[in-house]
């Protein structure tokens, strides 16, 4: 019986911990910030300076800052995360682009989409 007595409220206080954590750690809030890409696939769509600077800046206010080391231009426009999905719309090309969220912790980003027809992911690293 006191194997009971232990096992439920340590139980209790486990799923309570895991469901308060599964809430406190939606897209929208960890998506917030200064984001630096890394790597992305495939290779061929990507040139070595896109990883040498290249930023994009998410605001909670959902507008963006991108920053290309590539071409060194600066782009903005507003976004929306709606589930595991974020919609971009530049302010330059306003036609929606949807990424579809794959990885987001506090320290990294994996954005996938599809807008040129093929799979394109990016790997972001605060």
């Amino acid at each position: 019986m006191k194997k009971r007595i232990v096992i439920y409220p340590l139980l209790i206080f486990t799923l309570n911990l895991a469901f308060c954590t599964k809430s406190s750690t939606n897209s929208s809030e960890l998506i917030v910030g200064k984001w630096m890409e890394v790597s992305g696939t495939p290779s061929s769509n990507f040139a070595i300076c896109d990883f040498q600077g290249s930023y994009i800046d998410l605001k909670s206010d959902n507008t963006y800052t991108e920053y290309s080391k590539c071409s060194n231009k600066t782009t903005s426009g507003t976004y929306k995360v709606s589930g595991n999905t974020v919609t971009v719309i530049s302010s330059t090309l306003p036609i929606p682009v949807i990424f579809n969220i794959i990885t987001i912790t506090a320290t990294d980003l994996i954005l996938e989409d599809s807008f040129l027809g093929s799979p394109e992911r990016v790997s972001y690293k605060r």
